[in-house]
């Protein structure tokens, strides 16, 4: 299990290959990775409810204009601070938790509600500050080139929509954690909290990462349009030969 407590690492996972999904398979809280099935398109197709639908289509149905203006050069790296500067602090909290660290003066838990509770308000902080970024970074796209202001506008209906999904699917963590210490208990009554908090950190990070994806697309996305529009702009080298 000590590879399984290790702050897993973002990656450009699939839909049903993200780390907490693996990480959740790997502990035993769950029966394995999702079987395959219909294609993305057809899941998100399920995902929305008829208005969320009529709105994203409207969006992908409005014409992208010329481009007319730009973000500025600074833009993506500024966003980019902000986002390592919310992953650092997020990472922070979760790291020194004193649940995770009992001590003398604070023992560890003798049941699962406090680690529930604790989790639970992990996964509220990160989703509300996580969210706040991901709105910031919208208005900076919509201030930029037309083209990013459409993914700006797309991803806001697709925020809006999968929104309710998102915290369905994520809700049922704590439950699959609860059948995991249940495991942790029946093989080790004494010293289960120590592997438990460390698994618990684990998977804390792995929905941080899952929870970042989307506003990494976006920064990816402004980031790339900007050192395109750079290098348009850039002034061409005299073909002439002296």
């Amino acid at each position: 299990m000590s590879a399984i407590a290790t702050r897993p690492e973002a990656g450009q996972a699939g839909l049903h290959d993200v780390s907490l999904v693996r990480l959740l398979a790997d502990l035993g809280a769950t029966g394995g990775p999702a079987p395959t099935g219909p294609s993305f398109a057809a899941r998100l197709g399920s995902w929305l409810n008829w208005t969320d639908a009529i709105a994203l289509s409207a969006v992908l149905a409005t014409p992208v204009p010329s481009a007319t203006s730009a973000a500025t050069a600074s833009a993506p790296a500024a966003a980019a601070q902000a986002l390592a500067t919310l992953r650092a602090d997020i990472t922070r909290s979760i790291s020194t938790d004193p649940i995770f660290h009992p001590s003398p003066a604070a023992p560890a838990p003798t049941d699962l509600m406090p680690y529930r509770l604790r989790h639970t308000a992990h996964q509220r902080s990160m989703g509300s500050r996580i969210d706040t970024v991901r709105a910031q970074l919208r208005q900076t796209m919509a201030a930029g080139s037309p083209a990013l202001a459409h993914l700006a506008a797309i991803d806001a209906v697709l925020d809006d929509g999968l929104a309710q999904r998102e915290r369905t699917q994520l809700a049922v963590v704590p439950s699959l954690l609860a059948r995991r210490q249940a495991q942790l208990q029946q093989q080790r009554p004494d010293d289960w909290q120590d592997s438990f908090g460390r698994e618990l950190q684990a998977v804390l990070f792995a929905e941080l990462d899952l929870r970042l994806q989307p506003t990494l697309g976006l920064l990816a996305a402004m980031a790339q349009t900007v050192t395109a529009s750079a290098k348009t702009d850039m002034p061409q080298p005299d073909s002439e030969t002296p």
